[in-house]
């Protein structure tokens, strides 16, 4: 099996001239790069956090009053009060920017909406929940 060097430095010396015209191409743009690396952290609206927060509070509410455990609504309902929990946390850990409260909110938010889901009795969460305290605390 013979290799063909010339046609390879060939190939390798088209994509080199390439690279080089886009390198120049690119310097030549005057673009400041600083734009998009070093920019400022922005925070959300409050507007945001609200309709994230209706958002939650409309699927925990949905998934209560209009599922039944092992129907397909209820599954639908579930994986959408899933997502209203998800962007509820991320909207206030960017609202708030503190990762306490946020894991708070976090936790708290996620057991309501198993109560509202039917997985869990308000009794047994808060007696999960004063277990996990004396638990720490011992």
């Amino acid at each position: 099996m013979s290799i063909d060097i010339g046609s390879k430095l060939d190939k390798i010396q088209k994509n080199v001239t390439a690279v080089k015209k886009l390198d120049n191409e690119f310097k030549d743009s005057n673009f400041d790069w600083t734009l998009l690396l070093n920019q400022d952290e922005k925070e959300i609206s409050i507007g945001w956090l609200l309709f994230a927060i209706a958002g939650y509070l409309m699927s925990c509410s949905a998934v209560n009053w209009f599922g039944v455990p092992g129907e397909k609504l209820y599954n639908l309902l579930f994986i959408i009060g899933c997502m209203s929990w998800i962007w509820l946390i991320i909207s206030v850990h960017l609202k708030i920017k503190n990762n306490t409260s946020t894991i708070l909110v976090g936790i708290v938010s996620f057991l309501c909406f198993l109560v509202a889901a039917g997985l869990a009795t308000p009794e047994q969460t808060a007696n999960d929940i004063r277990s996990e305290i004396e638990r720490h605390i011992e």
